[in-house]
């Protein structure tokens, strides 16, 4: 009788030894090597494994202050990752913190993006390059950002008429790291001076149905 009575105190504990995740999802971590003791602790809770629902995924961007006015709730964010330099992945803006770091005499503010990752590609701690379209335009004119200038404020292009720079005023719209969309002052087929372009200093405006404007 006392053996079944230990057998029985040994059964009915067995039920304190099942650890049951809150959550679905993988193991991504184990700080707690196999063989420790672990205690149930209310103060200082033990963490025995670290677990992640790999089909949603986070990404936190950093974005400067001079651009995070123009950051929106449910703007779309494309990105890649160095695994998979070829593919583009998408996400939308689901958080902006008004609590803002700074690095390097730079205020950033984190702007956080969800991600379906349900393909099972993405991992943890993955670096990923960013970019939120803020806006678009089609069909537009468009030249490149280093050949607008700016006096007084008044954005100007130099252009060449009859073989001589002529500085022309103009209004700009939508812009990204390469490209400025002018909405006045141009024509389709001004030559526009480039800094640091071909020896002639001429481009020629065009009309741009590439991706929209974004950061």
């Amino acid at each position: 009788k006392v053996a079944q009575a230990n057998y029985n105190n040994y059964v009915s504990q067995l039920q304190y030894y099942v650890i049951a995740s809150p959550i679905d999802g993988v193991v991504i971590g184990k700080p707690t090597p196999a063989g420790q003791t672990v205690a149930q602790g209310i103060s200082s809770p033990q963490v025995i494994m670290y677990i992640a629902d790999m089909s949603k995924m986070q990404i936190k961007v950093l974005v400067d202050e001079t651009d995070i006015g123009r950051v929106k709730l449910g703007q779309t964010v494309s990105f890649t990752v160095d695994t998979y330099p070829n593919k583009t992945f998408t996400g939308k803006v689901t958080t902006i913190s008004r609590s803002a770091t700074t690095s390097s005499n730079v205020v950033y503010y984190p702007v956080y993006v969800d991600v379906d990752s349900s393909e099972g590609l993405l991992f943890p701690t993955m670096t990923a390059r960013t970019t939120i379209r803020v806006g678009e335009s089609k069909n537009v004119m468009v030249v490149p950002v280093s050949s607008v200038k700016e006096e007084k404020g008044k954005k100007y292009v130099q252009v060449m008429v009859n073989g001589k720079a002529q500085n022309i005023t103009v209004e700009t719209g939508l812009n990204d790291d390469d490209n400025v969309e002018i909405t006045t002052g141009l024509n389709i087929g001004d030559q526009v001076i480039v800094p640091g372009a071909a020896p002639t200093g001429a481009a020629t405006t065009k009309q741009n149905q590439g991706p929209p404007p974004a950061i």
